[in-house]
């Protein structure tokens, strides 16, 4: 199993004052959701942070051919279970097929420079990702955004429109319904 717990990172670079206790979590995902990645490590992991006081954000680091949608789904479900008490934040560097669910459920998404996200296209393998495409339209919209990031990275004929102002980018569907912002590292 490739969940592996790698530090508590440092305090939160922002405008938190300075005796802020508040942590992130780094937790590589790295491997075949439901081979290397399992839904019982991962809830061990999320069970962990829960009951550490002072962390509050969880960083996925995504390095994923994908898996099943089984296991994406079983996945998905403990990320809602942990959700209410944890901000999750997914630093893509390769998501596809299931491995698409940490996306979905993410209050915040970052794509490296050299990122590559979408269906599981290499495998020829796209079942997966019909399959959870409903289920991923769901945990975006419970994070009161639209799905058009999760479309656009699925569906080879969604119209998604881009829109970029400084650092933030931001996208639209064909009806020009915000999506998602998507933020660069």
């Amino acid at each position: 199993m490739n969940i592996v717990l790698a530090a508590l990172l440092a305090k939160r670079p922002s405008a938190q004052p300075a005796d802020s206790t508040e942590r992130y979590l780094d937790i590589p995902i790295v491997g075949v959701i439901g081979t290397d990645i399992v839904a019982p490590g991962l809830r061990n992991a999320l069970a962990f942070a829960s009951r550490q006081r002072e962390v509050r954000h969880i960083v996925f680091r995504l390095d994923t051919p994908g898996g099943t949608a089984q296991d994406g789904r079983a996945i998905l479900d403990i990320l809602d279970e942990y959700d209410d008490g944890l901000e999750y934040h997914v630093v893509i560097e390769r998501a596809a097929g299931a491995g698409l669910v940490f996306v979905g459920a993410a209050d915040h998404v970052y794509a490296a420079p050299h990122a590559i996200a979408g269906a599981d296209a290499a495998s020829g393998a796209t079942d997966t990702v019909d399959e959870l495409g409903p289920v991923l339209a769901v945990a975006a919209r419970a994070k009161s955004r639209g799905d058009a990031l999760l479309r656009a990275l699925v569906d080879p004929l969604a119209e998604v429109y881009i829109a970029r102002e400084g650092d933030a980018v931001a996208l639209f569907d064909s009806a020009g319904a915000s999506g998602a912002e998507l933020q660069l590292l």
